[in-house]
């Protein structure tokens, strides 16, 4: 797909390399794109390489995997993306970027939750990063894109994807730092409630429950974020 990239439309394309073996991800921007699905814009990863590179969809809609997000024009210049791996344990991966028809302020930033650090991106400025242990999925690495004017980017609730299967809970995008969770009936009575510490991409089990839908709030240092789940036997 990237040899058919119109050059007129603003684009990034996030390049990863393990060795000689090169993936790449990329997100250009439209008047016609929203931060959820847009059926023509938006190409879904086929998860058939041992080492790759994808996104999640800003609004967190969906936890598939994309190799190709649109996303609306006036986010160009302040929007952080969920950036998923696929790697083997031991893979040493360097990124690097590529800005296509983008304005001349714009600057590209990877953040790596794991290691608390944020490197800006381009065609010769990369970050380079070893995979202690096998990687599949999003919650460690973001991609940040903002005007030179504006301050560097900062964790936000916006950042936190909370979804279920059955009765496991996924928290996606907190590393580092506690989180509280509280689940309720729709009486509001608390059926559970941990702490957790956050790894990225944390499962927790709940207890046994009736069918029904819940209410799941994740309460951290910078606020709270509720998502209604559906728990089915």
């Amino acid at each position: 797909f990237g040899r058919n990239i119109d050059i007129s439309i603003p684009t990034i394309e996030l390049r990863a390399s393990v060795n000689n073996t090169t993936v790449k991800t990329v997100i250009s921007y439209s008047e016609k794109a929203t931060e959820g699905l847009d059926v023509g814009y938006d190409i879904g990863n086929f998860d058939g390489s041992a080492f790759d590179v994808f996104t999640h969809l800003v609004d967190g809609s969906l936890e598939n995997n994309f190799t190709h997000q649109s996303l609306p024009t006036s986010t160009m210049e302040n929007t952080s993306i969920s950036l998923g791996v696929k790697a083997d344990a031991g893979s040493e991966i360097e990124f690097t970027s590529k800005m296509i028809a983008l304005p001349s302020d714009m600057e590209i930033y990877i953040e790596d939750r794991l290691l608390d650090e944020y490197v800006k991106l381009s065609e010769t400025e990369t970050y380079t990063v070893q995979i202690k242990e096998a990687v599949d999925g999003v919650g460690r690495f973001y991609l940040h894109t903002k005007s030179k004017t504006l301050a560097a980017p900062t964790f936000t609730l916006d950042d936190v994807t909370i979804y279920n299967s059955k009765s496991i809970v996924f928290v996606e995008g907190i590393i580092s730092q506690d989180f509280e969770l509280v689940v309720y009936d729709l009486l509001g009575k608390v059926v559970y409630q941990e702490n957790h510490q956050g790894t990225g991409k944390n499962s927790i089990a709940l207890p046994p429950m009736e069918q029904a839908v819940y209410v799941v709030q994740v309460r951290t240092k910078v606020g709270v974020k509720d998502k209604k789940i559906l728990i089915r036997k």
